[in-house]
């Protein structure tokens, strides 16, 4: 169990660069090159692809979980929807208030400064639709437990959860640069003449058996260990979110796994471990609350 470390530095990872970081990606969002930001895509795919495909009424209500500057937020009420966002650090907040009022949108989202893990942030049935775009991985599994389950409550019967998660547990393995990387990689090549389940089994076991041993000996910590103070301190793969999602009491719909940049696709390595799903960085799918 991955639980939130008692001495998480919080201010450190979420400061007023972090937010400064995410505020030029903003900024730049509506450039469709992804050598110069990313957002662009994720916009597109996360709103027109899977949350505009939805069976939504106009006057649908939209939260963007752990909204940061208010990305998603913003981007719905500039499309006339009702939003909110939510988000741990008052900076974030203040800065997402800033960029709503200089935009001047159609319909002005609210933001509310709370913790998502705290079930007395929204009442019961607020929302029809919540989005968890990038967030899942910077829940320690403790902390994630609390916020599906809020999540649950928040929604309204019949209501949508449309989340996406980067990067994933076995990203080290198969996208770490350098010498060292591919070194590491070379025992599981055998293993890609197995179907995907025995080659999942061997990733696994690499991972549990010699990866992990070899770090404990060496630095007294597991992989997982180490990456508990980390801004991406739970990393998953895609049946661990759709178990963790379920847990929760939702139904999940679909769940999928890709590299979405063409970075990542256009990697050397991409050539053996493509159609592999550990070796995507992206998870996303739709869970939706049951009308009882």
């Amino acid at each position: 169990m991955n639980k939130k470390p008692l001495d998480y530095d919080f201010d450190r990872l979420y400061s007023e660069d972090y937010t400064l970081g995410q505020l030029k990606k903003f900024l730049l969002r509506n450039i469709e090159s992804n050598d110069i930001c990313h957002w662009h895509e994720r916009n597109t795919f996360f709103i027109d692809e899977l949350i505009g495909k939805l069976d939504l009424s106009e006057d649908s209500h939209y939260l963007d979980l752990g909204c940061n500057i208010g990305t998603f937020a913003i981007e719905f009420s500039a499309r006339g929807k009702a939003a909110t966002g939510v988000d741990l650090s008052q900076d974030a907040i203040r800065t997402a208030e800033l960029m709503a009022s200089y935009l001047q949108l159609q319909r002005s989202p609210t933001f509310v400064h709370g913790d998502i893990s705290d079930a007395s942030v929204f009442s019961e049935n607020s929302f029809d639709v919540i989005i968890a775009q990038d967030i899942l991985e910077h829940l320690h599994d403790d902390v994630l437990k609390k916020t599906l389950e809020n999540c649950f409550t928040w929604l309204k019967p019949g209501g949508y959860f449309v989340y996406q998660t980067h990067p994933t547990k076995y990203d080290y393995l198969f996208h770490s640069r350098g010498w060292k990387s591919l070194v590491r990689l070379l025992p599981l090549v055998p293993s890609l003449i197995h179907g995907e389940r025995k080659f999942k089994r061997a990733v696994e076991r690499y991972h549990n058996y010699i990866i992990n041993p070899i770090s404990k000996f060496l630095t007294g910590q597991t992989r997982e260990q180490k990456i508990e103070h980390d801004a991406h301190c739970n990393l998953l793969t895609a049946s661990e979110v759709v178990t963790k999602v379920e847990d929760s009491g939702m139904v999940s719909l679909f769940v999928k796994t890709e590299n979405m940049y063409k970075s990542d696709r256009d990697k050397k390595r991409a050539i053996f471990f493509a159609n592999r799903e550990y070796f995507h960085r992206n998870i996303y799918g739709i869970a939706w609350k049951p009308i009882i």
